[in-house]
């Protein structure tokens, strides 16, 4: 055979060869790309999942803190319920010190002093949001004003003449209820604020919290005056 026909016949031959090879390497390069194309699928989803995860998680966390804090607020509310309502009271017994009764208008001019500084703290509870500063001055006002009850009611079992003014003695009483009320709405109200200040300051949901600008509640340490009954009116 001539060797134009030998190298006709061989490069007949490697002509299919080659086709098979590329056609290899395209089938190969196709696979690839579907495999990145599902790699890079299943990774977005599973990215898209994660972040749902995280925020219905963030959700729920800050819906529990906005429900704690508004138990915290209405807790507080019954609180300050019961301290005007005794600062009413107190407006009332005052009027009895214009009677000119020497040994009453001292005790009662105190009472009146102190009912106002607290009446003012309460106020500013209001004004700042219940902030624990807040709190704290409500809490050294109320003790004063304890302090001066104190006076009141030892002048009411004592003095002779408050133990026969029934008017006195009813209020007294009135009083005496009334500051029973304080003490069980102070319990609920720091009960609920510890519940609320425990939620916010555990991790991770302080992340929250202070993304949030959920501010820490103050206690209250709110003094009773003393519980005991005025002395049983003299008969006429």
């Amino acid at each position: 055979m001539a060797d134009w026909q030998r190298r006709i016949n061989q490069r007949c031959l490697e002509f299919p060869l080659r086709d098979c090879s590329s056609g290899l390497r395209t089938h190969h390069l196709r696979m690839d790309a579907s495999s990145a194309t599902t790699v890079f699928v299943l990774l977005l989803l599973l990215a898209l999942l994660l972040v749902g995860a995280v925020l219905m998680w963030g959700i729920g966390t800050y819906t529990g803190l906005v429900a704690a804090s508004k138990a915290c607020t209405d807790a507080f509310a019954q609180v300050a319920e019961s301290l005007r309502r005794r600062y009413g009271l107190l407006g009332t017994l005052a009027v009895i010190a214009e009677d000119g009764r020497p040994s009453a208008v001292a005790t009662f001019a105190a009472v009146a002093a102190a009912r106002d500084a607290a009446m003012a703290a309460l106020k500013a509870t209001d004004d700042h949001g219940g902030d624990a500063r807040a709190m704290a001055r409500l809490d050294v006002a109320e003790a004063r004003l304890a302090n001066a009850l104190g006076g009141l009611l030892a002048m009411v079992e004592f003095d002779p003449w408050a133990r026969v003014d029934r008017n006195l003695q009813q209020l007294t009483r009135e009083l005496l209820v009334i500051e029973n009320g304080i003490s069980l709405a102070r319990q609920a109200y720091n009960a609920a604020a510890t519940r609320y200040n425990e939620r916010r300051e555990a991790f991770p949901a302080s992340l929250v919290a202070g993304f949030g600008h959920f501010v820490a509640a103050g206690l209250l340490a709110i003094d009773v005056a003393e519980k005991r009954e005025p002395a049983t009116v003299a008969s006429g």
